[in-house]
């Protein structure tokens, strides 16, 4: 049994996790074809996923939960930049699932510190899933994944849990 620690000074920074229903991933390639799966996945992932001849909708979904994976585990969805074939599911030498990331997707990486990922693919059922893990060590400098800007005092949405109206109890629990 194969069995990879987290490098030393490295540890665990996020996970992400998926499921995929195989049906949906095998419509969607019917209805939209080649213009699909070029902008999804990428050359090496499509060629992987016919390798045994037809094109295998379980493994395109398993590829697809791992890229909703990275990216859960990343913190930034689909936004900033990143496009699909910025995460790309390899396999090595044994077989093995591994992460590569390019573009806006590996920069985001770089900054929280990203050095590795442990990536566990599997599909039956009819699903597909995906479970991510990102190791490295935190960035020194505070970065955030989902940079807002802070809306000014008074602004609706500001503060999540409203002051009650005049009158209202305070229901506010209190350590005992």
């Amino acid at each position: 049994m194969i069995v990879d620690p987290v490098p030393p000074n490295m540890g665990v920074l996020a996970h992400g996790i998926d499921v995929v229903e195989e049906r949906r991933i095998a419509e969607m390639v019917e209805r939209h074809g080649t213009r699909l799966l070029d902008r999804v996945f990428t050359a090496g992932e499509q060629e992987y996923c016919r390798s045994s001849g037809a094109l295998r909708p379980e493994r395109l979904a398993a590829r697809f939960a791992a890229k909703e994976a990275v990216l859960k585990a990343l913190g930034t969805g689909w936004r900033g930049g990143i496009a699909w074939t910025d995460v790309e599911v390899e396999r090595d030498a044994a077989g093995r699932p591994g992460v590569r990331l390019e573009g806006e997707a590996a920069a985001v990486a770089t900054r929280l510190g990203v050095r590795a990922w442990h990536l566990s693919l599997t599909h039956a059922g009819g699903v597909a899933i995906a479970s991510v893990i990102a190791c490295g060590a935190p960035p020194t400098e505070p970065f955030h994944r989902n940079p807002r800007p802070e809306p000014p005092a008074g602004t609706p949405g500001r503060n999540p849990r409203p002051e009650p109206p005049a009158g209202t109890p305070d229901r506010t629990p209190r350590p005992e």
